[in-house]
């Protein structure tokens, strides 16, 4: 057992001397990637490049894809970062264009994409709860996470008592004009047990027992 870590080990140093990350290596067993998980290194975490370029390039189109050396980047990063995405991007621009109107930037920023892009690379979606007392709140879990242990991130209460939860997505809630009305009459709206897999952007009411009361949020 020691003699297996110690080789993985020494292979981990190797990499890292050649200036690469753990994270290009694709060879890792399920062994080992145990073991480098348990190391929390920081050269395995995902990667997203952003690439700044020039307030001129961009509004001449040079960005966005099409500047020479943006291709070069993606070349690069296809070769040592297989699966990395490569997003360019103008932060003089993006700043004249909040300061102008910062409604309209929030609704077309590239900032949105650079988010969203980082959430996938972390494999981390969100789910929506909406109550009378809290609001609309938004909870961020890991991608595949079932839902009672979602429902932890709002209190390890409802995890423990979990009963059901219903669901429906966003996508559907705007979909219906935000009527729920409307959206259970489209049969959009559904009750799952502990083994639903929490999907992205979904909107939950956790059902739960708190001693012989129940709860629902």
């Amino acid at each position: 057992e020691l003699k297996v870590e110690y080789e993985l080990v020494d292979k981990i140093v190797k990499i890292l001397q050649n200036g690469l990350d753990i994270g290009c290596e694709e060879s890792w067993t399920e062994k080992d990637i145990e073991y480098i998980h348990s190391y929390n290194l920081f050269s395995c975490k995902p990667v997203v490049f952003l690439v700044n370029v020039s307030e001129n390039d961009w509004n001449n189109g040079i960005g966005k894809g099409s500047n020479k050396w943006i291709s070069n980047i993606k070349e690069w990063v296809d070769k040592y970062y297989p699966g990395s995405k490569v997003i360019d991007f103008c932060a003089q621009y993006e700043k004249k264009q909040r300061d102008l109107n910062e409604r309209l930037w929030r609704e077309n920023t590239i900032v949105n994409e650079i988010i969203y892009t980082g959430y996938q690379a972390l494999e981390l979606i969100h789910f929506y709860t909406i109550n009378n007392n809290d609001g609309i709140k938004c909870w961020t879990i890991r991608k595949g996470m079932k839902a009672p242990r979602a429902a932890r991130k709002i209190n390890i209460e409802i995890e423990k008592n979990f009963i059901s939860v219903e669901t429906y997505s966003y996508h559907d809630f705007k979909k219906y004009e935000y009527d729920i009305s409307k959206v259970k009459s489209a049969g959009k709206w559904k009750q799952n047990g502990k083994n639903y897999v929490v999907q992205h952007e979904d909107i939950l009411y956790f059902k739960w027992n708190k001693g012989s009361k129940k709860g629902k949020k």
